[in-house]
């Protein structure tokens, strides 16, 4: 499984790679959507739309981070996030 930091950088799309930076062993591995760990920390795209069936370990706010919205988009079409894992954790300032 991977783990990825949300950049952002192209989109609010949770199911674009090119808004991850994407990590496997601790080595970053280039922008792919998280399987395992996925990190938001300090982001100017802090609304996001969950368009594809996602499965993931979990979701973790860092204490940096602002408020994150999750929208699942297109349910009638499949879209989900699923925790194979601990969920959702955040830290707190």
């Amino acid at each position: 499984m991977t783990d990825g930091t949300w950049t952002g950088n192209d989109s609010n799309l949770f199911d674009d790679d090119l808004n991850w930076l994407a990590y496997f062993g601790g080595l970053p591995i280039g922008n792919h959507v998280p399987t395992g760990t996925a990190s938001f920390g300090d982001s100017n795209v802090t609304s996001i739309s969950v368009g594809l069936a996602n499965t993931i370990g979990a979701i973790v706010i860092e204490a940096v981070a602002l408020t994150y919205t999750f929208n699942l988009t297109n349910i009638s079409s499949g879209s989900s996030l699923v925790f194979n894992g601990v969920g959702i954790s955040g830290a707190h300032n």
